[in-house]
């Protein structure tokens, strides 16, 4: 017993020494199905990039041993919710889900204000607004930027389970025992309907519902030199915010994300679109009283808007017309956007 004792710790050790990443507190369990994926994006993406804790906070907590060995035809059991962190019937997670979500493309995916094209809606302060607003000192009104689906947020699920879920309505409420006219329920109707509604003109776009899936997308589209940002902290919505120091990605020059918004899922899954022809910046926001950094922000800025349909909501709250002016939007914190890394 000695002998094997030893023999286990050892092959602990060697695997931990092992591993193609640093650990420290933020990371992720060397033995999770979340560390297979870190090590899955430093094959893909070999540029020794920090990888954000917003995004492995996303990854799978499942043990390897347990996800290799769920039998098929697939089921998932409460304990495999648990320890999946998912959103099934009776969950921890489940039971934080507020049935007064109001199921909509907005609450799902955040986007909503960028992809209605109708104008009798309300559009929030500060929303939209242009380039020339993200200037240090400048005071301006921040929306809120809060994710209303934080404390009910699933995780990804190991692209190895993920490949074996059909991506549609019924086969997913069937394995995850959703009742009908559920919030969850309609949650599942609308993410599929969603993702399988044909792209805007000039978009590529994609659901992922691996984070493994993701990364391919992201350097599909933009190439393997790569990192993501994301406004972290959902501090300072809806009020009047300063603007800090800017800072222009890529110099502030013109160039192409991929950006990807959270749908409400029984497991992760994100909306990723490719958006060409954008700035991104990186923004200190400020208190206004005590002129003291309370979050740092992303923005993207779309210079090219020749294809964007003239009731969008940006032109009801900035004026102006398709192709006439570039229309900036905060990135709203649980999404994200992957950009070239930068140079400068």
């Amino acid at each position: 017993m000695a002998t094997s004792f030893l023999f286990s710790l050892i092959l602990l050790l060697i695997t931990a020494l092992s591993l193609p990443f640093p650990l420290h507190a933020s990371s992720v369990d060397p033995f999770s199905a979340g560390a297979t994926t870190v090590r899955y994006w430093n094959r893909k993406i070999p540029n020794n990039a920090p990888h954000p804790d917003f995004f492995l906070s996303l990854l799978s907590p499942l043990p390897t041993s347990v996800s290799s060995s769920l039998s098929s035809p697939l089921s998932i059991s409460p304990s495999i919710c648990r320890s999946a962190r998912l959103l099934c019937p009776n969950s921890t997670y489940f039971q934080s889900l507020s049935s007064t979500v109001f199921i909509d493309g907005c609450t799902l995916s955040y986007t909503c204000t960028f992809t209605y094209e109708h104008t009798n809606i309300t559009i929030k302060p500060g929303i939209f607004f242009r380039e020339q607003e993200l200037k240090e000192g400048n005071v301006v009104r921040m929306p809120d930027i809060a994710n209303e689906l934080t404390t009910a947020r699933s995780s990804f699920l190991p692209r190895s389970i993920a490949d074996r879920i059909p991506f549609e309505a019924e086969a997913v409420k069937s394995l995850f025992g959703l009742e009908p006219n559920t919030t969850l329920a309609k949650a599942v109707d609308e993410t599929v309907a969603q993702c399988q509604s044909s792209p805007s003109k000039g978009e590529t776009k994609r659901c992922v519902t691996s984070a493994e899936d993701m990364i391919d997308f992201a350097v599909a589209m933009l190439g393997d030199d790569i990192v993501v940002r994301s406004t972290v902290l959902p501090n300072g919505p809806g009020e009047s915010i300063m603007i800090g120091k800017v800072k222009g990605i890529n110099g502030g020059k013109i160039t192409s994300s991929v950006s990807c918004h959270e749908y409400l899922f029984p497991y992760m899954v994100y909306y990723c679109h490719s958006v060409p022809k954008i700035r991104v910046y990186e923004a200190e926001i400020l208190s206004v009283q005590t002129k003291e950094k309370i979050n740092s922000g992303v923005a993207i800025c779309h210079i090219d808007t020749s294809a964007w349909n003239a009731g969008h909501p940006a032109f009801v709250a900035l004026g102006g017309k398709p192709g006439q002016n570039e229309i900036c939007h905060w990135i709203f914190n649980g999404s994200m956007t992957w950009v070239i890394a930068d140079k400068s």
